[in-house]
């Protein structure tokens, strides 16, 4: 058990890794739900190498593809800016 939790560590590194390199890049990103918090509405949904990113939008974006920049790295996420909302 000692082993399996050396091996989770050592994927969460690298899993952690491989989100801040992606910072600063622009990724299509499928948005799949909405949260409200502190009075905002955030959209959660993952980019084409299957990162999960969390945004903001004055529009639903339910089930849409939009390009986001890849800002800053957030617990197991990444946190999205949109740059072209949904018509």
């Amino acid at each position: 058990s000692e082993r399996a939790r050396e091996l989770l560590a050592l994927a969460e590194r690298g899993a952690a890794r491989f989100r801040r390199r992606q910072i600063g890049d622009v990724r299509p990103v499928l948005w799949e739900t909405t949260t409200l918090a502190d009075g905002r509405e955030l959209w959660s949904g993952l980019t084409d190498n299957y990162i999960r990113v969390t945004g903001e939008s004055p529009r639903p974006l339910f089930n849409t593809i939009t390009p986001a920049r890849l800002v800053s790295q957030r617990g197991d996420g990444v946190y999205a800016e949109l740059l072209r909302p949904p018509l």
